[in-house]
């Protein structure tokens, strides 16, 4: 198996697609969306229930499995699942992770942050590595929910945001690894989406307001879990490495290396400043 060329088209009419995280928001919209496409989906979360109604919504394309991504063997029992259903695996989409209380990171508890880290990052690596044969028999794709708050961190949240950097350097490291074996890897970098997880961190708490409203409007508008699972479908059936969702982050991804100088302006922000104290008196 060669090399894969980037920008080849890779249709999703009939591939074989495992997605965790996919109970709710941006992963329920991706099966739904490449379900819709011809795709056979399995979808994966912790949450039983929501995936085996989303399987029944979707018909007998789909099936459903209850894993944890921080547990290995979940992972591998949901690829044999996938072995055992259709014959055998073109697409894994690690999309599954979670998002903190905002806090201080000075006086965050460490648990929190492992619990995100092994989430958000030992979550996915679980999923690549037991779906990784399977790719490789098929020349498949590897697909990662990333964030540009991987590039554009913010103040208040700093376990999610270094486990997704994290994710960053995982896409581009595998995507040269397994590159020789057929399998091409993606990694999709999300903006403002509208998410219960957004709504938690953004909007049902008082110092989340005080940082959403910081950002530009053309940044803080927010794209639909639809709209974003689309366009990660675009992005898998052109196989391509890299996509930044919605497109106005695009130039902060172009321009990343003016962004700790900019980062300054934002410590200038009274608002802000207030906002940080009241979070640190928590």
């Amino acid at each position: 198996m060669g090399i894969f060329r980037r920008g080849a088209s890779y249709d999703l009419d009939g591939r074989r697609v495992l997605i965790t995280g996919a109970g709710n928001g941006i992963g329920a919209e991706l099966a739904r969306s490449c379900h819709a496409r011809g795709a056979k989906v399995v979808a994966v979360d912790i949450d039983a229930d929501a995936v085996a109604r989303l399987a029944t919504e979707l018909g007998p394309r789909a099936v459903s499995a209850r894993a944890d991504v921080t547990a290995p063997e979940d992972m591998r029992a949901a690829t044999e699942l996938a072995l055992e259903s259709f014959g055998g695996l073109d697409v894994v989409i690690a999309n599954a992770g979670v998002t903190p209380d905002p806090g201080m990171l000075r006086s965050t508890d460490p648990a929190v942050v492992r619990r995100v880290i092994d989430i958000n990052v030992f979550g996915v690596l679980h999923t690549v590595q037991t779906a990784t044969d399977a790719l490789a028999a098929s020349g498949g794709h590897v697909q990662i929910t990333g964030s540009c708050s991987a590039f554009m961190p913010g103040p208040g949240g700093a376990a999610y945001m270094m486990s997704k950097a994290a994710l960053e350097s995982l896409a581009r490291s595998l995507r040269l690894e397994v590159a020789g074996s057929g399998i091409s890897v993606g990694i999709a970098m999300l903006g403002m989406i509208d998410t219960s997880l957004a709504a938690k961190t953004l909007d049902d708490d008082p110092y989340g307001q005080t940082l959403g409203a910081q950002l530009p409007s053309v940044l803080s508008s927010r794209m639909s879990p639809h709209d974003a699972a689309e366009a990660i479908c675009g992005q898998i059936e052109k196989r391509a490495a890299r996509k930044v969702i919605p497109t106005p982050w695009l130039p902060l991804d172009l321009a990343r290396g003016a962004l700790p100088y900019l980062e300054g302006l934002t410590l200038k922000s009274k608002d802000l400043a207030r906002a940080l104290a009241e979070l640190d008196a928590r």
